[in-house]
């Protein structure tokens, strides 16, 4: 009996445990140096592939959260333009969140 040494599993001989191991373990089987460098080339381009998906993903994402804020920004200006025309009302703390340039419009 021989036993696969990745996960023990038992087999009456070697042509077992090879077929085993090319079907169970794919990673694990050896290959010839040409293939590995072959392996290893493609491993290095998708890694490179996948760093500039995450470069233009994070450039995506700090696009939005800056829209956002610019747009939370002029919804919280208008709604104190709002209160403070239609109702005579001022917040002061809804105020004191609009960027500076927002706050200059809503003095007037």
């Amino acid at each position: 009996m021989v036993k696969c040494l990745i996960c023990e599993k038992e087999f009456k001989n070697g042509a077992g445990l090879s077929g085993h191991t090319r079907f169970s373990h794919p990673s694990a089987v050896a290959v010839d140096g040409h293939k590995v460098e072959q392996r290893l080339d493609m491993v290095e381009e998708n890694i490179k592939s996948l760093s500039d998906m995450i470069s233009r993903l994070l450039s995506l994402s700090q696009t939005f959260v800056d829209n956002t804020t610019q747009n939370f920004a002029g919804i919280d200006m208008a709604l104190y333009l709002h209160l403070k025309r239609q109702h005579q009302i001022k917040l002061n703390s809804l105020f004191e969140r609009l960027p500076k340039e927002y706050q200059e419009i809503c003095k007037e």
